[in-house]
Order: structure tokens, then C-alpha cells, then sequence
């Protein structure tokens, strides 16, 4: 249809003054936007042609083979010679690889802008994309403006950050000539997130160096989820965080970060102090992280909450591993220490600072689990109240076990020295270890260990192999001129390693022990005690049997001798002694004892009858040598109360748990 309209006064009636209009419809139509770029196949629809502009509505049709139905032209100023531009409005619908295919071309290059492998990605998308060019046979790139919109439906990426990659994204893309944006959400590697991406092509453009590429993600995360990401954090979080990461590089090749997190409903760890914070209790980690070849450090990184103050700077390159921490509040810590791991394994920790808490490293240690040392404190706070003054610490690591160690620290108030070495022993992975302590009674309450002992001189001696939850220690214990007390002249805080049942033995008194020996073998938190012999004036006593800190049981047998000194003259006696007192360490008058079950209840059984009976027959109260095997869970009892002697008393005899005295050769 052709129109036309004009008048002397008013000029043309139609858009620009034009006095005329021609409107007309099309099919089957081929057209090229821009010659570098695939054509437009087979549409039909209407245009319309004044004298400056031309202008094309597309009904149907596509490019390749993807439907363009909405797309529009409209080129101006067509009037003008070399001067006519043309506005393209694209409209289409397709999979990604076709579009990415599209907008390789020239002039868009917008994958190789990127750099990009297009062959990773996949997904459905509609696509708008605003185009502007000068309609002249040779265009410059730069004289080409484009602004695409996309949506992007079900989208995946393979190969990202070491997984399977993003999969099920749902995301906004924005192209235009001097940047990228995408905003969505995926699941990435298996984890579900909210996902930022920008990239400034213009900074790239103007500096070869400069970053060009920001990625955002942000997520509630657990420790898995995380590790999915590439970074295991197991070892210090367990539960959900609301975290939030952004790294920084270009091409995708970064080389920096930053995350965020609140951790209040997870829980925080920290196994080599055997500290934890619990679900509930605020605290929030924020941390930079520098890629810098083949190193990685995270410096700050920074833990606050309710009495956590922590900021620590790590850098690790393969196996080699420096840090440094400043723990101002963390529990009862207030420290910093510097730890360096070496390729071959072998690491060097150093710390210092105003107080140390061991109490529940040694717990974690009993329970198996890893331990730390250190180095420099001026408290250091241990099992039952006990606290070391002036810790001061030197040695290395090999293989995650100490090599080397020399370890001295005063009792708490004191100028009593403890002094702790290891040297490396003659057969390999086996070194030499000696304790020594003017205090022996602290020593073993501070590791939750007969806690009933006080004061005494201590020495130690034995091999030792191993580390943490895999210690092993066989050697000989000595303590001179001690003294064992009962339950109630300990201290309140005292609650490792009582043993409730000798406060019936031992009333109020106070007995003293002129000599401890004790033969032992501590293997994976199992303490082995044989043929422990102690006396002194008024009282003797044997041990042997099984201790263990992991399955929480004890049980342990002996005999305890009376007025020792007169029983250890008469043992003496040369053909009779032995047959008398029945060994070494047992007199002629004693009682057999046994303390079996677990070690937070257990029960302590002592035999009268064994007092009147001399030594050779009492080998046939005392039993054989406690095993842990031999201790069963409590059976709730199903007579009614009465009706059976009380175990340990006269009237029920041997404890029927007992094994069968051995029959005499």
C-alpha cells in the first residue's frame, strides 16, 4: 500500500515529515543484518519505508535453526549516503550452544572475549539482543553496539572447581561491548547456590594485567558441600553455614577471594585443642585468600563469637605448610603460635603466650583423638585443676611424630621443674623417653592418673613410638617418698582418675609410700600394669591389670599389706618367705582387692577371708590378672532388693564375676 500525503504549509503527514508511506508484507524472505553473521531464513511479516526510514516486523522465521518470531528492524536515515544506521531487535529462542555459536562471530567474539570453551556449556535460553551498526559496506568492530539479554533455563557447565560443574541453572545474562553480568541460581558440583558473575571486557580491553572476572557464591553450606567446592573444612566445621565467597582474576583464572560466614547453627573445631564451639552460640569467619602460583595463603583469616577470638594466617604450596595464629580468646587459650610442615612431613610448632589449656587435649588424647604441643606459655592449665607455670618447649616433628622434644615447666606456684625428652632411640620410628618430676602426685593428677597419690620424686623411663590416637609407651615408673590419700583431702576439681571405692579403705588417713615401682604399657589409650609393687611404713600394696580412657573400663587386682614392715621382715625369711607371703611386695598379712567395671562406677571388691589366710593360698582369692575383656556391661538386676548378699561383703564371699581360683600343682 502506498500512501501519500503532503501540503505546501504543513509538509509531509507521516513519521519525520515524510510525504510518504509505503506499507507492505513479505514471506520467504533471506536477509543479512551483518555480512559476518549468519542470515535470517525464511521470514515473513510487514514493513513499512518513508523517506528516512525503513523498518521490517518479523512474524516468523529464524537464524540457523533457531525461531526469531518478534524479532524487528528499523534502519534511519536512510536518506543520507554512507550515513544510514540500522537497530535490530533479535528476538530467538534455542539451545545454548547454538546462541554461543551465534555470538562467535564477528563482530560479537563474545566466547573468545571471554576465553571461554564453548563445548562446556549446554541449556536452553531466549535471547534479546539490541544491535546497532552503521549500514556501510566496511565496519570497524568498535562501530558495532550490541546489549543481549538472555534467560537461561536448566543450564550446565562441566569442569568447574574439580567436579561435575554447575548443573540445573536457572540464570539472567547481560552482554553488551563492555561487559558481562549473570545472576541466578544452580547447583554447583552438587551444591545448591545463589550465583554473581561479572566480567568487565572494557578494564580488559584497555589493561592486558588488569582483573576482569568476579565470581559470587553464596549458599547455606555444610562441611560436605564444601569440600565439594574443592576446600576441606572438615576438620573445623560440622553443620550449616551461611556463607558467602567471591573470587577475583582473570579469564577465570583468579587470584584472590574473600568469603564470609555465619556459623552460629554449626559447630566450630578444633581437634589439636580439643576445643569446639557448639550449634546455637554466634560466631561468624571472614577470610582473604591469595592464589599466587603454586601458593595458596589465607591471610587474615579472622573467627569471632561469643569468646572466640581468633586471627591466623596460613600458606601452604603442595605439602609444605607455614601458619601463624593469634588466639586471643578460644575457651581458656590465650596464645598465638607459628607451626611449619616441611615436604618430607616433619613440623615445627612454637607457642607462646599467657595460659594453655591441655585438659581437654589430654582427654581428646585418652579418647584418641589428635594432640598438640607448645612452646613459651606462662600457663598451662591440665586434667583435675592442675596447672604448669613457665612451659618452655623445643624439638621437631617427623612424620607427625615428635623426633626430638626436651619439654620443662614448673609445678603451679612452685619452683618445682618437670622435665619431658625424647631422643631418638637405636631401631627406627622407636625413641627414648624420660620423665622426671620433684612432684610426682601433681604429674599424675594433671594426666587424670591415681589421682590419690601426693607429692613423691617421679621418674620415668621407657620407648616410646607413634603419636596421638596411635601413642604407644612401655617403659618403668619410679616415685619415692609419696603419699596416698583418700577421696575427700583431694581438691573439688579433682575428677580424673579417683578411684571411689579405696576412700572405704583408706577412711581419712594418710599413708604413706616410701617406693613405687610400676612396669606399664600404654598402647592406643589402653594403660597395661604389671607387677606393680609400693610400701611403706604401715601399709604395702601390688597392682596389675588394665586401664582403658577409650572404652571408659578398668580393672585392676592386687593385694594391700598391712603394717608392710613387719610383713616384708618375716617375708625375708630365707626357703619360707615366698611361700609365706606368696611374692615379692605381698607379706604374710593382706587382703586381695579388685576394682573392675567402668571406670566412672566401678566396683571395689576386697576380701576379708584372703587377710587370715597365708600368702600361698591367697594367690587363691586374688584371681588372675584383670582384663578388660573380662568386664561386662551391668545387667539390671531383676530380684527384689534383699534378697542377695551385697557383692564384696562376707556373707556373698568372692565376687562372682571372679575367675576360678587354679588348682595347686
Amino acid at each position: 500500500v502506498f500512501d501519500l500525503d503532503w501540503s505546501p504549509s504543513g509538509g509531509g503527514a507521516f513519521e519525520n515529515g515524510s510525504a510518504y508511506r509505503l506499507t507492505f508484507g513479505y514471506s520467504d524472505l533471506d536477509s543479512y543484518y551483518l555480512l559476518s553473521m549468519p542470515p535470517i531464513e525464511g521470514a515473513s511479516g510487514r514493513g513499512e519505508v518513508t523517506h528516512e526510514i525503513f523498518s521490517l516486523g518479523i512474524d516468523s522465521g529464524h537464524i540457523a535453526d533457531m525461531p526469531i518470531a518478534g524479532t524487528s528492524a528499523r534502519m534511519v536515515d536512510i536518506n543520507v549516503r554512507n550515513g544510514a544506521i540500522g537497530h535490530f531487535d533479535i528476538r530467538m529462542s534455542g539451545d545454548i550452544p547454538e546462541i554461543m555459536d551465534l555470538i562467535s562471530h564477528e563482530p560479537l567474539n563474545v566466547p573468545q572475549k571471554l576465553g571461554f570453551d564453548v563445548s562446556r556449556i549446554d541449556g536452553d535460553a531466549h535471547v534479546r539482543t539490541l544491535l546497532t551498526v552503521p549500514l556501510i559496506k566496511d565496519i570497524a568492530a568498535d562501530d558495532v553496539q550490541y546489549d543481549v539479554t538472555a534467560t537461561v533455563m536448566h543450564t550446565s557447565v562441566t569442569d568447574l572447581l574439580g567436579g561435575e560443574g554447575l548443573r540445573d541453572g536457572d540464570i539472567t545474562l547481560m552482554v553488551n561491548p563492555d561487559g558481562l553480568s549473570a545472576e541466578g541460581a544452580g547447583t554447583l558440583n552438587g551444591v545448591p547456590l545463589a550465583l554473581y558473575w561479572r566480567e568487565d571486557m572494557k578494564v580488559g580491553r584497555e589493561d592486558p594485567t588488569a582483573d576482569t572476572t568476579e565470581i559470587v557464591m553464596s549458599g547455606a553450606l555444610d562441611e560436605h558441600d564444601i569440600a565439594a567446592l574443592g576446600v576441606d573444612v572438615s576438620d573445623y566445621l560440622s553443620g550449616k553455614t551461611l556463607a558467602e565467597a567471591t573470587f577475583v582474576g582473570r579469564n577465570f583464572n583468579f587470584n584472590r577471594g574473600y568469603f564470609s560466614a555465619d556459623a552460629s547453627t554449626a559447630i566450630l573445631k578444633e581437634q589439636r585443642l580439643s576445643w569446639q564451639k557448639p550449634v546455637a552460640v554466634p560466631a561468624s569467619v571472614t577470610g582473604t585468600i591469595v592464589f599466587d602460583g603454586s601458593t595458596t595463603r589465607i591471610s587474615p583469616l579472622v573467627i569471632v563469637g561469643e569468646d572466640i577470638d581468633v586471627q591466623a594466617d596460613l600458606a601452604w604450596q603442595g605439602s609444605e605448610l607455614s601458619a601463624s595464629f593469634d588466639v586471643r580468646n578460644l575457651g581458656k587459650n590465650r596464645f598465638s603460635a607459628t607451626a611449619r610442615q616441611a615436604m618430607d612431613g616433619s613440623l615445627k610448632l612454637s607457642i607462646e603466650g599467657e595460659r594453655f589449656n591441655l585438659a581437654p587435649i589430654l582427654d581428646a588424647e585418652q579418647a584418641g583423638k589428635p594432640a598438640g604441643v607448645a612452646e613459651g606459655l606462662d600457663r598451662l592449665l591440665l586434667l583435675n585443676g592442675e596447672e604448669l607455670d613457665d612451659l618452655r618447649l623445643s624439638g621437631n616433628f617427623i612424620g607427625g611424630a615428635p623426633e626430638n622434644m626436651v619439654a620443662s615447666a614448673l609445678v603451679h606456684g612452685t619452683s618445682k621443674e618437670t622435665v619431658l625428652t625424647i631422643t631418638p632411640g637405636e631401631q627406627a620410628n622407636l625413641r627414648t623417653l624420660t620423665i622426671s618430676s620433684p612432684d610426682g602426685g601433681h604429674f599424675l593428677r594433671s594426666l587424670g592418673l591415681f589421682s590419690h597419690l601426693r607429692d613423691g620424686t617421679l621418674k620415668l623411663e621407657g620407648k616410646t613410638s607413634g603419636w596421638g590416637r596411635h601413642l604407644h609407651i612401655a617403659g618403668e615408673m619410679s616415685v619415692k617418698n609419696a603419699f596416698m590419700v583418700s577421696r575427700s583431702k583431694l581438691s573439688p576439681l579433682v575428677t580424673e582418675g579417683v578411684i571411689e571405692g579405696l576412700n572405704d579403705y583408706l577412711k581419712d588417713d594418710t599413708v604413706q609410700l616410701d617406693t613405687i615401682d610400676m612396669p606399664f604399657d600404654y598402647t592406643e589409650g589402653m594403660l597395661d600394669v604389671t607387677a606393680m609393687k609400693a610400701n611403706g611404713p604401715s601399709l604395702g600394696m601390688t597392682m596389675e591389670g588394665q586401664i582403658s580412657t577409650r572404652s571408659e573400663k578398668i580393672n585392676i587386682n592386687g593385694v594391700f599389706v598391712p603394717a608392710y614392715g613387719l610383713n616384708a621382715l618375716l617375708g625375708k625369711i630365707p626357703l619360707l618367705g615366698s611361700l609365706l607371703t606368696g611374692g615379692e611386695g605381698k607379706g604374710i598379712f593382706g587382703v586381695t582387692y579388685r576394682v573392675k567395671g567402668p571406670t566412672a562406677n566401678p566396683e571395689f571388691y576386697v576380701n576379708p577371708l584372703s587377710g587370715i589366710a597365708p600368702g600361698f593360698l591367697r594367690l587363691l582369692f586374688e584371681g588372675r590378672k584383670g582384663k578388660l575383656e573380662d568386664v561386662k556391661e551391668p545387667e539390671p538386676a531383676d530380684t527384689p532388693e534383699g534378697d542377695t548378699p551385697e557383692r564384696g561383703t562376707p556373707e556373698s564371699g568372692a565376687p562372682d564375676a571372679e575367675p576360678v581360683p587354679p588348682k595347686l600343682p
